[in-house]
């Protein structure tokens, strides 16, 4: 909801979850924080880069279906580029998913020492006036987005 942007919903909190899970387990915000920024870069940097590399003088993305063999030839190297960078990101998600199942015994979650109560656990996180508040102007905003 942080990121009034349902599109980045759920990868974005998946990400979050990791990420905290990091941060409680090491207790070192830096790496959160560098895996963060690293997101980011890939997903402004990187892909806009590679987006100017395979559309066309109007902006638009360029239909390698249509084209003869000989503008296929032609094209830009961003196309390759783009394939390589698909097939990374695809490798490293398959990493990713072998990493965390071969490691997953070592994923402990402990109590805290001064743990809250079960039965006030979400209304101490949900109860509060400016938690409804941001809830609700997200909701709105998430809303507005989707219609505009």
């Amino acid at each position: 909801l942080f990121h009034m942007n349902i599109f980045q919903f759920f990868y974005a909190f998946g990400l979050g979850l990791i990420f905290g899970y990091m941060y409680v387990r090491t207790s070192k915000l830096r790496y959160s924080i560098f895996l963060h920024m690293i997101v980011n870069f890939q997903g402004s940097v990187v892909a806009l880069w590679l987006m100017q590399q395979i559309t066309d003088a109007n902006g638009n993305v360029i239909e390698v279906d249509k084209l003869s063999n000989k503008e296929l030839m032609d094209l830009p190297s961003g196309f390759v580029l783009a394939g390589l960078y698909s097939i990374f990101v695809f490798a490293m998600l398959v990493v990713g998913i072998v990493l965390l199942a071969r490691s997953r015994r070592y994923l402990v979650f402990f109590d805290a020492p001064l743990e809250l109560p079960k039965k006030d656990n979400l209304k101490s996180l949900y109860g509060t006036v400016g938690v409804i508040t941001f809830l609700i102007i997200s909701v709105i905003l998430n809303v507005l987005m989707l219609f505009s």
